[in-house]
């Protein structure tokens, strides 16, 4: 049996109305908070609603809502050198994956500040406004490496992290559409895992159940549910496969959709999006069995069809997803040139040198994937 190492830092509050803790939970660490935040949540009143829990506690919050994709070095420095001036004892990040590792990036060169006892101190805590975020239970982030001038994986500062706060509620204003977008990102993530050569019992376990969810939540979505249940069933397949991938690297899909990402500044969500049914086609002949699984998984009726027409239904069924939702289905939707996507491959290639992804692929066959896609 293959060795299994769980080493999951910070702690996941997660359920309806747990944002109400958040001032609770950030008085154990101090008086003086940093909260950023994604602009546009603004609607639905969510960062008045952070910013008033945590005054009733006698935290005193200073908010900064324009920090971009990745955010820039001087957007960062500067952030970093307006903690050091406040004195910012705690900094909440509220909001997307950019946000999330934009905030970790800020909180960890904080925590590097020489001689600043707040600094020395401080504690890092997040909100997570969408379904999935695979570094939730990693102590690590993904960001601009200005010394290579590529997305390089770097580690947080060890008792840095304290825990991130999922509540379904925040995303209760989201549209079908997006929310369509979200959970096939959220799928693609669970798939690819599944799918990973490198899994064992306990990662499968968790991306079957991932893959599950994604899918109840999928399909709730699409006959026009109106509670909560399909933001549920998403979020739970969003921590089931961050609990897969504390354990698991992730792929070369992963690794595309965040260098295109980067460098097109495409949603990841958009990408996760398109990637998905051309994930499950690359997979088709060399893992049907599997494959049959998933589309199983995510309420495909495969009853009396071979393994390979099974493992064909699940693309299938994601085409016939993202016709209704009137979903882009292709890269070039994005008005992309094909010669430039050789520069994606090249830096997904080179995520392989980091604990965080696995790529063992050539630049070549990166690139041939996208072509797929293309």
């Amino acid at each position: 049996m293959a060795e299994v190492i769980l080493n999951i830092p910070g702690r996941v509050h997660f359920g309806s109305d747990v944002l109400n803790l958040v001032g609770s939970i950030a008085s154990e660490f101090g008086s003086r908070a940093l909260l950023l935040a994604d602009y546009n949540l603004h609607e639905g009143r969510h960062i008045e609603r952070v910013i008033d829990l945590l005054h009733s506690k006698g935290i005193q919050c200073i908010l900064i809502d324009d920090l971009g994709s990745y955010g820039s070095s001087r957007t960062i420095s500067d952030t970093v050198e307006f903690a050091k001036t406040s004195r910012i004892e705690i900094i909440i990040a509220m909001g997307g994956g950019s946000t999330l590792n934009t905030g970790r990036s800020i909180a960890s060169r904080y925590r590097g500040t020489a001689h600043h006892p707040e600094a020395g101190g401080s504690a890092y805590l997040e909100i997570l406004t969408v379904f999935r975020y695979p570094f939730m239970l990693r102590s690590a982030y993904i960001a601009m490496d200005p010394g290579v001038q590529r997305l390089n994986v770097f580690p947080m500062p060890s008792n840095l992290y304290k825990g991130t706060l999922i509540d379904p509620g925040i995303m209760a204003g989201i549209s079908t559409k997006y929310t369509g977008t979200l959970l096939m990102d959220t799928l693609f993530q669970a798939l690819e895992g599944f799918l990973s050569s490198e899994g064992n019992f306990m990662t499968e376990t968790l991306f079957r159940g991932a893959l599950s969810h994604g899918g109840e939540g999928l399909n709730e979505a699409l006959r026009g549910e109106k509670s909560l249940k399909p933001r549920v069933k998403a979020t739970q397949s969003g921590v089931l496969s961050a609990l897969g991938y504390s354990i698991l690297p992730m792929g070369p899909a992963m690794a595309l959709s965040y260098t295109l990402n980067k460098q097109f500044d495409i949603p990841k969500s958009w990408i996760g999006t398109v990637l998905l049914p051309h994930l499950a086609d690359t997979y088709e002949e060399s893992h049907p069995e599997l494959l049959a699984e998933a589309a199983k998984l995510i309420g495909e009726d495969t009853f009396g069809l071979s393994p390979q027409e099974a493992a064909a239904s699940f693309s299938n069924r994601i085409r016939r997803f993202l016709a209704v939702l009137g979903l882009p289905t292709r890269l070039r939707d994005f008005d992309l040139k094909l010669p430039r996507l050789v520069e994606a491959a090249e830096e997904a290639a080179g995520l392989n040198s980091t604990l965080s992804f696995h790529v063992p692929f050539s630049v070549d066959s990166l690139y041939d994937f996208l072509k797929r896609a293309f």
